[in-house]
């Protein structure tokens, strides 16, 4: 019976244990992309509804200011006429 070579067996564990962390790391590997898929999914999300929320948020910032600049206002009338009475 011919005995095992030492440096052979270590060799050969070495190989078996670097096969095993390389399956190991791209399965991480791959985890790690999904999960990065997922957040950059839910970025454009996010921005999308940022974007429409800005829209709007303009669109009532207009038309506040359309009312105030109009003359007369029931706002600033009410504001004016309260002015008023607090001089007297």
């Amino acid at each position: 019976m011919p005995l095992a070579c030492p440096s052979r067996t270590i060799h050969h564990s070495h190989d078996a244990i670097m096969r095993n962390w390389k399956s190991i790391m791209e399965k991480v590997n791959s985890k790690l992309q999904m999960e990065n898929i997922h957040i950059m999914q839910e970025n454009e999300r996010l921005r999308k509804t940022a974007e429409l929320l800005d829209q709007e948020n303009q669109a009532l910032l207009t038309q506040l200011k359309q009312r105030l600049a109009v003359p007369g206002n029931s706002s600033s009338s009410a504001s004016n006429s309260k002015s008023k009475r607090s001089k007297k």
